[in-house]
């Protein structure tokens, strides 16, 4: 029946697929947790504005480095994947966004060099987006069949939406309750929980995919009694 349902593609077997097979699963849950942090990817310049008080010119100076972080982190986001694998470069790729992200707040907050305010969050956003790249576009369609691969990947769309979407629900509920010299830190509070959550999970219970045959792939490579079954066998 599986065998069935898998060849007839389409996003509700997908989704059924995925929750029952330990890869997709801890691969939904890591989205959940990155997807918090979307926030951070559209605020920056509110925090630099309202919340740090930075005058026009000062976020113009920022602005100057921000495609410089990003272009940086993209590049060696890529690399990273390529040689290393896609484990190490979402875990490497989470750690610099958390570190990214933090030097910004911090770098804002306590009326740093603009300059380095804007590498941090261009760094911050090219180490994000890569980072998620490889878990919503590589990874998924990696772990999954080949009559699922494009539906589950839409899988990863639609938890963008509902996680970003709950994020900015909390926002426009946290936001006006609180004052403005706070929005910073609010947003390093929802973005850094998110990162860290996301980073475990891929660290400790999601599979390597790099490298493997993709026409190969049933998606129950990683589920322990399969995992049991192998170790058996040899």
């Amino acid at each position: 029946e599986e065998k069935m349902n898998n060849a007839q593609g389409g996003i509700k077997n997908a989704i059924k697929f995925s929750f029952k097979h330990h890869q997709l699963r801890c691969l939904i849950i890591a989205c959940a947790f990155f997807y918090l942090a979307s926030l951070a990817t559209a605020t920056y310049n509110t925090v630099m504005k309202e919340s740090a008080g930075m005058t026009e010119e000062q976020i113009t100076y920022a602005l100057y480095l921000y495609p410089v972080g990003n272009a940086l982190a993209t590049l060696i986001s890529g690399f990273i994947s390529d040689k290393f694998g896609r484990k190490a470069t979402i875990v490497s790729m989470g750690i610099a966004s958390i570190c990214c992200y933090s030097l910004f707040i911090s770098s804002a907050m306590l009326s740093w060099s603009p300059y380095l305010t804007g590498f941090a969050i261009g760094g911050y956003m090219g180490c994000y987006w890569g980072a998620g790249d490889t878990i919503g576009s590589i990874m998924f369609s990696e772990s999954a069949p080949t009559n699922l691969r494009s539906s589950v990947t839409v899988i990863n769309t639609l938890l963008n939406g509902i996680i970003g979407g709950i994020a900015m629900l909390i926002s426009m509920i946290v936001i006006p309750n609180i004052p403005s010299s706070m929005f910073g830190y609010f947003y390093l509070c929802l973005t850094i929980p998110g990162l860290i959550g996301a980073t475990i999970v891929i660290f400790k219970f999601v599979g390597e995919t790099k490298g493997l045959d993709l026409s190969k792939v049933t998606g129950k490579e990683w589920d322990k009694k399969d995992v049991k079954n192998e170790s058996t066998n040899i």
